[in-house]
């Protein structure tokens, strides 16, 4: 095998890339039009909505129980206000934050 094309990934495809170029090109004229929100990156992890109680505690990096993911998923996104925050893992019998985008 000489060589390798990737044609989908993490739910983009090959019709949607950009070359160096056409960034550098988009960047100066100000067209940010190839920007994707951070949900369709994360479209594969079920996605719980936080009520502000939780929100204001997984902002800080609690612990969610089960119940209050109500989800059997080992990793879930959490949506705050129309945003994913962040992602949580299932360890054990609680979800742990795996991974912060914002906290605001």
């Amino acid at each position: 095998m000489s060589s390798l094309t990737r044609l989908s990934s993490g739910g983009f495809d090959l019709a949607e890339t950009w070359t160096f170029e056409q960034l550098t090109s988009a960047i100066a004229a100000g067209d940010e039009s190839f920007l994707q929100p951070i949900d369709r990156a994360l479209s594969d992890y079920p996605v719980v909505e936080l009520s502000d109680y939780l929100w204001s505690g997984v902002k800080n990096g609690i612990w969610l129980k089960e119940a209050e993911v109500n989800q059997s998923a080992s990793v879930v996104a959490l949506r705050y206000q129309g945003a994913i925050k962040c992602l949580y893992q299932k360890k054990g019998a609680v979800y742990k934050p795996l991974k912060m985008f914002s906290t605001t």
